[in-house]
């Protein structure tokens, strides 16, 4: 049988929040943040074909169903714009789940521009922000990429010159924390909350042209998982005992990073977390802006 060739491939990437503040609560009971964003190397990739059908595949089958938000931004797409045609979109995960990595909004705005090609939409970035932000703060950053400011909710996005690109060690601590988004925002007490001030210094850093020192990755989820989960802390201190001082939380976690000199050491240190410790990781690199 023959398979057919698809319409579409799209690469859908993860990201790093390399500072992430929470200054208090709005009176709409959504927390106020604010992070620097970057986009990385490490992607999903979508696959779009023609169809007069609406269906939705992926390599991890219990995403694929109708509850999907994939599937859920597709319809609308069709309905709002009166779409006569279908679409297949396959996506291949390569981004861990429920990570901290940003690969389910990632994945949501790939789809966005995807159909926006697809379809012939013709809608602009800021059309297709608006349209993202309706299924989630991060979703906007994704139609975009590269490095960012983000504020308010998440879903207010200021660009940022491309950071020179830096390497990066994402490190699993096998710790599964159901509903993780809402129940890791559910652990934030006020002494947690910040000005804004750090991630300020390190936006005025990167629009200088400066490098971004490790000391001003300041991220709130730091110290919420490690007061909360004895696997964040168990990683943390192996990593530590093999000489990787510099550890930070990959958005809200679980997932932990540190910046590192260049991809062959990054996967020197891989090579010994999975025969020594039997810890999973993921060299990757920073990349620049892009448009979906």
């Amino acid at each position: 049988m023959k398979v057919k060739e698809a319409d579409l491939n799209l690469e859908s990437p993860a990201k790093l929040n390399l500072s992430l503040e929470v200054i208090g609560i709005l009176e709409t009971g959504f927390h106020e943040i604010s992070s620097i964003m970057q986009s990385l190397d490490l992607h999903d990739d979508i696959t779009f074909y023609e169809s007069s059908d609406l269906e939705i595949s992926c390599s991890v089958p219990e995403l694929a169903d109708q509850n999907n938000l994939i599937f859920q931004v597709v319809s609308k797409l069709k309905t709002e714009y009166s779409v006569g045609r279908g679409v297949k979109i396959h996506v291949q995960k390569n981004i861990p789940l429920a990570s901290g990595l940003g690969g389910g909004s990632s994945n949501i705005a790939t789809v966005l521009g995807g159909l926006n090609l697809l379809w012939d939409l013709r809608l602009t970035n800021e059309e297709l922000k608006r349209t993202g932000a309706m299924f989630g703060s991060d979703i906007p950053f994704f139609i975009h990429g590269g490095t960012a400011y983000s504020h308010g909710t998440g879903t207010e996005i200021r660009q940022l010159p491309d950071l020179a690109t830096h390497a990066f060690l994402l490190i699993d601590p096998k710790c599964i924390i159901p509903n993780k988004t809402a129940t890791m925002y559910s652990k934030i007490i006020s002494s947690d909350y910040t000005n804004g001030g750090l991630t300020r210094k390190l936006e005025a850093r990167i629009r200088g042209g400066g490098d971004v020192p490790q000391e001003l990755m300041y991220n709130v989820f730091d110290k919420i998982s490690s007061r909360n989960f004895n696997n964040v802390k168990r990683c943390i201190k192996t990593l530590k005992t093999i000489g990787i001082r510099e550890i930070h939380t990959a958005g809200s976690g679980p997932y932990l990073f540190t910046v590192i000199k260049n991809k062959d050491i990054g996967r020197a240190y891989q090579i010994l977390l999975q025969n020594k410790y039997a810890i999973n990781s993921i060299v990757t690199e920073s990349i620049g802006h892009f448009n979906v």
